[in-house]
């Protein structure tokens, strides 16, 4: 019996401890109440939803020296990029990228066609020159500056197999056929009759 009434005193004892902590707004810890919110309990500013990015009406980008923008290829993306909501930034940035990409595939085909010229003047030999020369003189008589251009910017005018045919239709012709300015008995008057001669399979 001794012990149940010394159990129930200490009891008592703590549930009037308790009661007066709640009464003096303390804890049981004997430490104060403390009535701010967690760490996490407060909202962040602004209503929690993040900023919409501002769209202009329309883009403009900054192109590296010497690449002209396409004008065209902006009024397509255009809509594209607004409707993705793409701000301007964000559309210099994918300009930026693909002029990157883009100057890459230029170097390493410019480093291909480099490749197809030296193969050339090393298949040629030491009259290498001449050889040329033979070829250029069958483009001046049958081709024009058109032709040279398309060589030149596809870089196919370094290119072995190319070089050789027109080295070697620059032979089929070249005794006395392309003389200029005065007449020759064996000159080629008909450049379609010629053509046909060298490409017997092409319709025309």
């Amino acid at each position: 019996m001794g012990n149940e009434s010394e159990t129930q005193t200490q009891e008592n004892a703590v549930q009037e401890e308790v009661g007066n902590e709640e009464a003096t707004g303390g804890d049981a810890t004997g430490g104060d109440s403390d009535d701010s919110e967690s760490l996490l309990g407060t909202k962040g500013d602004g209503d929690g939803e993040s900023t919409d990015t501002e769209v202009p009406d329309s883009y403009e980008f900054i192109m590296p020296e010497g690449r002209e923008l396409d004008t065209e290829m902006v009024e397509k993306v255009t809509p594209l990029f607004q409707e993705l909501k793409i701000s301007q930034e964000g559309a210099q940035k994918l300009a930026d990228l693909l002029v990157s990409d883009q100057e890459a595939k230029e170097a390493k085909y410019k480093e291909i066609t480099e490749g197809w010229r030296k193969e050339t003047i090393k298949t040629l030999g030491g009259d290498s020159e001449a050889k040329l020369s033979v070829a250029a003189k069958f483009i001046d008589r049958f081709g024009n500056d058109n032709v040279r251009q398309v060589l030149n910017d596809t870089g196919l005018g370094n290119h072995p197999e190319i070089v050789q045919m027109f080295i070697k239709a620059g032979k089929h012709f070249s005794d006395d056929s392309f003389a200029t300015g005065t007449t020759r008995t064996n000159a080629v008057s008909d450049p379609e009759k010629a053509a046909r001669k060298m490409f017997p399979n092409t319709k025309y």
